[in-house]
C-alpha cells in the first residue's frame, strides 16, 4: 500500500475513536432536536393513526441520546451502531413523510448511517470500554 505519511497508519484506531465519538455527539444532538419539536412530531405521529402518539417523541428521544451516551464512552459499540442505524433510518423516513420537521436530507441521513454501520465492522477504536466476544 502507497501512503504519503506511512508513520501515521500506526494511529489508525484513533481515527476510529473520533469517528465514534463524533457520532455519538450526533445521537445526542439529535435526541434533544426531537425533544425541541416534541409537539410536532407528536401531531404527525397522532397523524398516522399510533395509539399513544404522545409518547413516541420522548422515546425516540430517549433512545437517541442513550446511543449517543454509550457511543461516547464507548460501551456495546456494535449493538448501539445496529440500534443507531434503525434510528436514523427511522427518523429519515419520518422527516420525508413529515415534509422536513427536522429540516435535514437525506443524503445527511444516509451518510450517517453508513458511518453507523461502518463502525459495526470497524469496532470500537482505542478508549472504549467493549469488552472482545
Amino acid at each position: 500500500m502507497l501512503s504519503i505519511f506511512p508513520d501515521l497508519l500506526t494511529y489508525s484506531l484513533l481515527g476510529i475513536t473520533i469517528i465514534r465519538v463524533a457520532l455519538g455527539f450526533l445521537g445526542v444532538y439529535l435526541g434533544l432536536i426531537i425533544l425541541s419539536k416534541k409537539n410536532q412530531v407528536a401531531d404527525f405521529v397522532t397523524s398516522l393513526k399510533i395509539p399513544l402518539a404522545l409518547f413516541a417523541p420522548w422515546i425516540l428521544a430517549v433512545l437517541f441520546i442513550i446511543s449517543g451516551g454509550l457511543l461516547i464512552i464507548g460501551l456495546y459499540t456494535q449493538v448501539v451502531c445496529i440500534v443507531l442505524a434503525c434510528l436514523l433510518l427511522e427518523l429519515m423516513i419520518t422527516d420525508i413523510w413529515s415534509r422536513g420537521i427536522f429540516g435535514n436530507s437525506i443524503v445527511f441521513y444516509l451518510g450517517f448511517i453508513l458511518i453507523s454501520l461502518s463502525l459495526l465492522f470497524l469496532g470500537p477504536g482505542a478508549f472504549a470500554f467493549d469488552l472482545p466476544f
